[in-house]
């Protein structure tokens, strides 16, 4: 069997189901609570789908995961007590002058799951959406890889983008987003920007791997610098806003343009104090005096410039008693303006 990259859903019997209602707060749900009888696959390179059983399911590893260590693991939330077949359960309700909706939840979740489980019966066929038209998965920490249910077209979203939407769209998260390893075996060259380190989504660059060079292209707003990446140079477009840094290594060498927005340089700025705040110990008074110094800008950029008041921020690192810890720190900031 070739590789499959994740699971995509559940299949359930829909020949042998159990039907039951309940009224919650005067609302009447229709339950129906469905065996589950296997898993549907997906690879997305080819957008090709396999249906298998259970215990099909268990001698499969999906790249880079053993499915049996989740199957063991994660299929406690699909049982009742002491059961030893996995069940899930549908929930229809309607509000008045609504349309139907309709819920999936596992055995072991009083609440509706934030994420959607597909459910699909023997045929292959799709039979519980939830009313979601697309799902996603996170592709990497900021961008998520989207599937069309209607179509099965493939797109990448910023992660951020889906989930501020979630209230105003059909979009939700595939219940099992984690299980499989779609970054290292899903479309590796989509989103590359000269280095398959490099992902490009809208308006949006993400550093997921050490680079020696990077040049920005003009449509990148925000510069997303993951964990433990190191870089040697960023050759940084003028019309970039901002810069959100996870990672404890400082870049080579920054270029900037002169006409640079303030919020970049006000970000710029604060990550880099912050960064090296981190690399100051307080063994002697004028270290501790100068962490301290530091850690009060710090606290101070996370105020303003959170509230994107970056006029503000940089006017406070200007002031006399705050000249010294800015000028240690940005000793240590290589910047070039062309």
């Amino acid at each position: 069997m070739q590789g499959f990259d994740t699971i995509f859903g559940l299949v359930v019997d829909t020949e042998n189901t159990y039907e039951y209602t309940g009224d919650v707060y005067g609302l009447l749900h229709e339950y129906t609570r469905y065996k589950v009888i296997g898993v549907m696959l997906v690879s997305f390179n080819d957008m090709e789908f396999k249906q298998v059983s259970l215990e099909e399911f268990k001698n499969i590893s999906l790249n880079n995961y053993s499915s049996n260590n989740w199957a063991e693991n994660k299929w406690t939330s699909f049982l009742y007590p002491h059961d030893t077949e996995p069940v899930i359960i549908v929930d229809r309700y309607k509000y008045s002058g609504s349309k139907l909706i309709e819920n999936v939840k596992t055995v072991r979740s009083y609440e509706d799951e934030n994420d959607i489980i597909l459910l699909y019966d023997k045929d292959g066929k799709l039979i519980v959406r939830s009313g979601c038209d697309i799902i996603h998965y996170e592709y990497s920490e900021k961008i998520s890889l989207t599937v069309d249910l209607h179509t099965h077209s493939i797109g990448f979203s910023p992660t951020q983008r889906l989930s501020d939407n979630l209230a105003k769209t059909s979009v939700r998260k595939n219940y099992f987003n984690h299980v499989g390893d779609i970054y290292y075996n899903v479309l590796k060259d989509v989103l590359t920007c000269g280095t398959k380190h490099v992902l490009v989504c809208e308006d949006i660059v993400e550093v997921c791997a050490d680079c020696d060079k990077i040049l920005l292209p003009s449509e990148c707003r925000t510069l997303y610098l993951d964990d433990g990446v190191a870089v040697n140079q960023i050759v940084c477009n003028k019309e970039i806003e901002h810069i959100v840094s996870c990672t404890d290594y400082p870049v080579g060498e920054w270029y900037i343009s002169k006409e640079s927005l303030v919020s970049f340089v006000g970000d710029l700025i604060s990550s880099h104090i912050n960064l090296f705040m981190n690399t100051v110990d307080g063994s002697t008074r004028p270290r501790a005096k100068l962490r301290k110094n530091l850690k009060e800008l710090n606290d101070i950029a996370y105020k303003l410039c959170n509230s994107s008041k970056y006029e503000q921020y940089l006017s406070i690192l200007r002031e006399p008693k705050n000249k010294w810890a800015v000028n240690v720190a940005m000793s240590e900031l290589s910047i070039i303006v062309y």
